[in-house]
């Protein structure tokens, strides 16, 4: 009995130290496991911020463009309204200096048209009084 007892015993010591060793072989597996999870997450990580980090600059790059875009555009409008407000000044004034020129004009015609008759008449009475001195 006391043999038996003694290897139970024994077999029971050997049967701790053995899951003692497992157990910490199990420890070690787990603390590695953890090591590269976290490894791993730590990568993943650094790699999400680089895609995020290159997506922002991708997309501030092209905001920059679409707002030297939008600079270069309101400059050839401003340009446009420029050259259109100058245009119709040189319009309008041209349409001034012909509208006056139109006036001058007829001025000059009904001064003229007055002479005409004036000079009409002066031949009516010239011819009148050369009819009468016949």
């Amino acid at each position: 009995i006391r043999a038996t007892a003694q290897a139970a015993k024994t077999a029971s010591a050997e049967a701790r130290v053995e899951m003692d060793n497992r157990l910490k072989d199990l420890q070690g597996d787990l603390m590695k496991a953890e090591r590269e999870l976290r490894v791993h997450q730590e990568r993943q990580s650094r790699d999400l911020s680089d895609a995020v980090a290159s997506a922002v600059a991708v997309e501030q790059e092209r905001h920059s463009a679409l707002q030297d875009e939008v600079g270069r555009l309101k400059e050839a409008l401003a340009s446009r309204d420029s050259e259109l407000v100058s245009a119709k000044e040189e319009l309008q004034a041209m349409s001034s200096a012909a509208t006056q020129r139109r006036d001058e004009s007829q001025s000059k015609l009904s001064s003229l048209a007055s002479r005409v008759r004036e000079l009409e008449e002066a031949l009516e009475h010239s011819a009148a009084t050369l009819v009468e001195a016949e």
